[in-house]
């Protein structure tokens, strides 16, 4: 019964704290004992991370599914499963997807307005590839200084000041912290250091 009542509330942990322990633990040397103070100081700073859990988690159970900010749809037919491991997946999936989903949609308004003010501004460089949330540019000579601060602005600004212009018809209200966009450069992409030269 002991085992049932141990796997009954790990299902209960986000997986997240797991991950963190184990990193602090098993990677860093950390006392299992410290690095769950560490955890609950995080999360006693940051609140708003488990109303956010909590609510998510409970959409999700409600209705099967859950949304992004800007309305796309994740089904998660195991989100009540018995087995501890299918509920688990779908649980981290309900967390991660409403987060990652908006992350995505974000950067691809930014392609989209970067795109057109290069365009615009008779850039010769490339947009090469996108990366989670990055956008990699085979970065013609002499274009770098003005390249970079192009992208920081829109990239920083596409919530607030470009995005709504652009994109009418979707809700940027709900996303009210400032975004920081960085530049790294390189000459391929396992070589790039952060570059701020352009500021």
């Amino acid at each position: 019964m002991e085992g049932i009542e141990v796997q009954r509330q790990v299902g209960q942990l986000d997986a997240l704290v797991w991950w963190w322990l184990y990193t602090l633990h098993r990677i860093y040397g950390v006392e299992e004992d410290e690095a769950q103070e560490l955890v609950d100081k995080y999360y006693d700073l940051f609140p708003e991370i488990l109303e956010y859990k909590h609510d998510t988690l409970e959409f999700a159970r409600k209705h099967g599914y859950v949304t992004s900010p800007f309305g796309r749809k994740r089904e998660l037919p195991y989100i009540n499963d018995q087995d501890h491991g299918y509920r688990s997946k779908a649980e981290r999936a309900a967390l991660n997807m409403p987060i990652q989903s908006a992350a995505s949609d974000m950067l691809l308004c930014a392609l989209v307005i970067i795109v057109d003010a290069m365009r615009d501004n008779k850039f010769k460089s490339l947009v090469a590839n996108t990366v989670h949330d990055s956008i990699m540019f085979d970065v013609y000579p002499g274009e770098l200084d003005d390249l970079a601060w192009m992208c920081v602005e829109i990239m920083e600004n596409v919530p607030t000041k470009y995005g709504p212009e652009w994109f009418p018809s979707l809700d940027f209200s709900w996303f009210t912290v400032p975004l920081v966009a960085d530049v790294e450069v390189g000459s391929h992409y396992g070589s790039v250091e952060e570059y701020d030269g352009f500021r």
